[in-house]
């Protein structure tokens, strides 16, 4: 469109209705001036009409911003009209959406906020507030908001997914069961949803009869073979626990007490299904065995290396989510949770003679699930020496750094050659030397 033509539109328009559009903005965008005769008749005979209309324009372009300020406009000149109301309470929450993707979750969740006052009934709000917060661990206040928006709607198929996911991690199986049993029955293809279902029902009959002891720091459940003096030993462990891995990594410690469940050795085959060689896990849960197989109690020093290996991937997941990758997360559990001993250092020096090791960027991804049990043997090794030669060279202080920059959602490599100055061919060239 020319700049002749654009100005002859504006002289061809009527007084009052080039001044609306003024304040509206749209002079400004003279692409815009072609806007339906009909808004601006709307905003001639009702403004409040015409401003939502605008904003409508607006928030179908995705300039939420300036759809807010038409929608606020609307409200000023008819404020109790639902649909005005309604829309900037969806304004609202595009806003907050952007405000995540930026992570800028201070903007987001006060968007969100605005948005249930504006419009009380809507439970979207709701339900993004609540996966906030079941993101980030407050399952208390998560809880509380998606329980709101099944009282508003009790459709909300994903907030019974989540506070399904709650009442599983506070060992509420049978109030978790219900939760998502009932979302299968309307949708049986939910991504990942029966699986988890079957997890549970498998995890509920083995934990049947299971005892419950409570700290401010850890909520324990755990078998009947476990006597009440070795239970006090596990806390004592976990206790110790959260205090020095807490500490080391820079004042990291979880705002809610962690789950732990302890099983005997066969027990936990049963519930994880876990292959053989796996001493421990956690899944959002610390799952351990307190006996082997043949119903031995495990040594003092073996469930310490073991509850403090799970108790360093729980503070990595309250800290920086699942953004830590997999060389890092198991490593940093390694190093922290046992000494190095010389036979790792054996196995490494030989696959690095016959070119057997992994490239690191391979080690980014989870390897429990891709690897078999020697090569995880070896992964374990090669991941330990790395980090603990990290660890001994650069303190801990640097790893704060690494864990803020992943926290941000820097690559790994960029996040390493960032905070320790270095790439991975530098990391493998020091692994290779720390072996000699």
């Amino acid at each position: 469109m020319s700049r002749a033509t654009v100005a002859s539109m504006k002289a061809s328009l009527p007084r009052q209705v080039s001044q609306i559009l003024r304040r509206c903005r749209l002079i400004a965008h003279p692409a815009l001036l072609v806007v339906p005769l009909l808004i601006c008749a709307n905003i001639l005979a009702q403004p409040a009409v015409g401003f939502n209309e605008l904003g409508a324009n607006y928030f179908k372009e995705g300039r939420y911003a300036e759809a807010l300020e038409r929608f606020e406009r609307a409200l000023q000149l008819a404020p109790n009209n639902p649909s005005v109301q309604k829309n900037i309470g969806l304004t609202h929450q595009a806003l907050a959406r952007e405000a995540f993707e930026h992570d800028d979750t201070a903007a987001a969740l006060a968007h969100l906020e605005k948005a249930i006052a504006i419009d009380p009934k809507n439970p979207a709000p709701h339900v993004l507030i609540g996966g906030f917060q079941f993101g980030v661990g407050d399952l208390p206040a998560a809880r509380s908001h998606l329980e709101t928006a099944l009282r508003l709607d009790p459709a909300q198929q994903k907030a019974r997914v989540l506070l399904g996911e709650i009442h599983y991690r506070n060992n509420a199986l049978a109030k978790a069961k219900k939760h998502w049993a009932q979302v299968l029955k309307e949708k049986p293809d939910w991504p990942g949803l029966q699986d988890k279902l079957d997890k549970l029902v498998r995890e509920d009959s083995v934990e049947s009869g299971f005892r419950d002891y409570v700290s401010e720091h850890f909520k324990v459940r755990y078998a009947k073979a476990l006597s009440e003096e070795m239970r006090d030993r596990v806390f004592a462990i976990l206790e110790e626990a959260y205090q020095e891995i807490g500490k080391t990594l820079g004042g990291i410690y979880p705002p809610h007490a962690v789950h732990v469940v302890l099983y005997d050795g066969n027990q936990f085959s049963e519930a994880t299904q876990s292959k053989q060689h796996v001493g421990a896990l956690f899944d959002g849960k610390i799952r351990a065995p307190i006996t082997n197989k043949k119903g031995r109690f495990l040594s003092t020093a073996t469930l310490t290396s073991r509850l403090r290996h799970e108790y360093v991937h729980v503070v990595l997941r309250y800290h920086v989510g699942n953004k830590v990758p997999w060389w890092l997360n198991e490593g940093l559990a390694e190093t922290l949770s046992r000494d190095m001993d010389q036979n790792r250092l054996r196995i490494l020096r030989k696959a690095y003679r016959t070119g057997n090791t992994f490239p690191f960027a391979e080690l980014e991804a989870n390897a429990l699930q891709r690897l078999d049990s020697k090569q995880l043997h070896l992964a374990y090794a090669q991941v330990h020496v790395a980090v603990n030669t990290l660890w001994a060279a650069s303190g801990n202080v640097k790893f704060q750094v690494l864990l803020q920059k992943l926290r941000a959602d820097t690559s790994p490599e960029d996040a390493l050659r960032q905070s320790l100055g270095l790439d991975y061919a530098e990391l493998a060239r020091r692994t290779i030397q720390a072996c000699q």
